[in-house]
């Protein structure tokens, strides 16, 4: 009987996994990976960076995309 429970279980937790169903549930942060310019924007949102080091690196990354 209890084979039978964990069974179900387990059988459920696949079927949300493959349709996708816990990746939906996470936060954004969780699902897909930051790209570099979203770490730019952020470190520069924090003040992290001042506006020329901002712009040098951003123009660094566009340069980097193109090439």
């Amino acid at each position: 009987m209890l084979w039978l429970l964990l069974l179900v279980v387990f059988g459920a937790l696949y079927l949300s996994h493959q349709s996708g169903y816990l990746a939906q549930t996470l936060p954004e942060s969780h699902r897909k990976q930051k790209n570099a310019q979203d770490v730019l924007d952020e470190r520069y949102a924090r003040g992290e960076l001042d506006t020329d080091e901002y712009e040098s690196m951003k123009a660094t990354l566009t340069h980097n995309q193109t090439h």
